[in-house]
């Protein structure tokens, strides 16, 4: 697990004081108020011109991301909404249940790249007859990382779909999250 600080230090992000942005604070302190966190979520300026916005940390210690493109392009209601998303990825854990698919899907990489590896080892008996060989776990083998990168995005998206829902009830404004 990185920690939040690691991650937002990867994208030079600088910390956003109240005084600096007094309006964002209010978003942030409305969507967590309205989702229930114990906390508001500390605010970080990223320096690109991309539109993007994330979230680190849990329900008691979110960081949001915001990028100098994002706060340029939308209005306030865009920027509600965008907020309000961000927010209930905190709001559901949604970062530690990524971090666990992932993880799950390196360690399934990595146990089917040692099966493949033993077999290769393994193909000198394989050809004698010496062994018996079970064609049903060399296709596992084979296609279980696929599956479970597959597997990993499809619940990426839902987590998605789900935080825009949640979004649309946090910031009680659909459209604005829509545009």
């Amino acid at each position: 697990r990185l920690s939040p600080r690691l991650v937002l230090k990867l994208y030079r992000a600088r910390p956003l004081s109240r005084a600096e942005a007094p309006g964002l604070y209010g978003l942030a302190e409305t969507m967590a108020r309205r989702a229930g966190l114990p906390r508001i979520p500390r605010l970080f300026y990223i320096p690109s011109p991309a539109p993007n916005a994330f979230t680190v940390g849990g329900r008691g210690e979110a960081a949001m991301a915001l990028t100098d493109g994002l706060l340029r392009r939308l209005d306030t209601r865009e920027l509600a909404a965008v907020m309000a998303h961000e927010t209930a990825h905190a709001m559901h854990g949604d970062l530690a249940l990524m971090n666990l698919a992932d993880v799950i899907s390196r360690v399934t990489a990595a146990l089917s790249m040692t099966g493949q590896i033993l077999l290769v080892f393994n193909l000198p008996l394989l050809l004698l007859g010496a062994a018996p060989v079970s064609w049903a776990l060399v296709l596992v083998l084979v296609f279980a990382p696929g599956v479970s990168s597959l597997l990993q995005l499809a619940l990426s998206r839902t987590r998605e779909f789900s935080a825009d829902a949640e979004a649309a009830r946090l910031a009680g404004d659909p459209l604005a999250l829509a545009s």
